[in-house]
């Protein structure tokens, strides 16, 4: 007979698999970068991308190093642009 210790891999993708998601919904909320640029550029469409993707995930990691629900990301693209200058 073989055992396996399910509940860590379990507990672990449970708690794991809604990153991707709460990363794109951050990404469009409220409104996405690359559809206020409107760029056809591919260099710039790639950068706005990983804009996006760095910002939201910034967003969800000071999130969860407070144990708190992430700021609004209006509110976030404010603090961290005051902050930037």
């Amino acid at each position: 007979t073989i055992n396996f210790k399910y509940p860590k891999p379990i507990s672990r993708h449970n708690r794991a698999k809604h990153w991707v998601d709460d990363t794109n919904n951050l990404r469009h909320d409220p409104i996405a970068l690359s559809a206020v640029w409107r760029t056809k550029w591919w260099p710039n469409r790639q950068f706005t991308f990983i804009l996006e993707v760095a910002e939201a995930n910034a967003a969800n990691a000071r999130a969860r190093g407070q144990k708190k629900i992430a700021n609004p990301q209006m509110q976030f693209h404010w603090k961290l642009a005051n902050l930037m200058l």
